[in-house]
């Protein structure tokens, strides 16, 4: 944690590449480490997804998992789609708040608890082109299902996926090969070219601990989906 406010003390509390550059950020992180976010480094192999996504003109983003709100308010405040960002933490919650009244984006991220398969489909069926952004420690083989969430039919997502005890990948595949695409990306080490130029040339004088602070410390072998829809239901 020293590191950290060094660092923020030098570039000051604000992410410092990738798609949410720029973005005010809150002191603390839940369910990941702080510095990768703070140098823009973090989950770095979905740049070119969500960089693409923020293209797009979703009129609705879902967050289920937001954490303290590192994509909940970087889509909030880079797009135009109102936000609701899902978390289950109450002290994710009350970052997510602060995060969003600090980016002055507070009026466009709305934050609710607990996510079902019930108001999960509620809130996409009350939208016409819905992305739902997921990482929700293999709670996705629950939420993302087309029989009890049918419009997820309709719905990009970019989900984390967690195989712990069953194959969450087959079972995903088999769900949605008939209505999505699928696109696969993996979990890659960092390498010192994935610093912000700025702070590469600063951490020249402590490369290993700029190393270190990309580590996100996950488990090995993870990957991510994009899934688009091949026609609207």
């Amino acid at each position: 944690m020293r590191s950290v406010h060094l660092y923020a003390a030098i570039f000051g509390w604000r992410v410092q590449s990738g798609p949410f550059r720029g973005l005010r950020y809150v002191d603390e992180s839940i369910c990941s480490t702080l510095a990768p976010k703070l140098l823009g480094t973090y989950e770095r192999e979905l740049v070119p997804w969500v960089d693409a996504l923020l293209r797009e003109s979703f009129d609705l983003v879902i967050n289920v998992g937001a954490a303290e709100g590192y994509y909940a308010v970087g889509f909030a405040q880079r797009g135009h789609a109102p936000v609701v960002a899902f978390e289950m933490e109450a002290a994710g919650r009350e970052l997510i708040a602060r995060l969003a009244a600090c980016n002055g984006v507070g009026q466009r991220v709305e934050i609710a608890g607990s996510c079902g398969p019930v108001n999960l489909n509620a809130r996409l069926e009350a939208a016409d082109r819905p992305l739902v952004i997921m990482d929700v420690e293999g709670y996705e083989t629950t939420l993302l299902d087309p029989k009890s969430v049918p419009g997820l039919r309709r719905t990009v997502i970019l989900v984390e996926l967690h195989e712990f005890t069953e194959s969450v990948v087959e079972i995903l595949e088999a769900r949605f090969r008939g209505s999505h695409t699928i696109v696969e990306c993996r979990a890659r080490s960092r390498v010192w070219s994935d610093l912000p130029r700025p702070v590469r040339l600063f951490g020249l004088l402590a490369r290993a601990r700029f190393m270190a602070a990309m580590d996100e410390r996950r488990p090995t072998g993870m990957r991510w989906w994009l899934l688009r829809p091949l026609y609207s239901a």
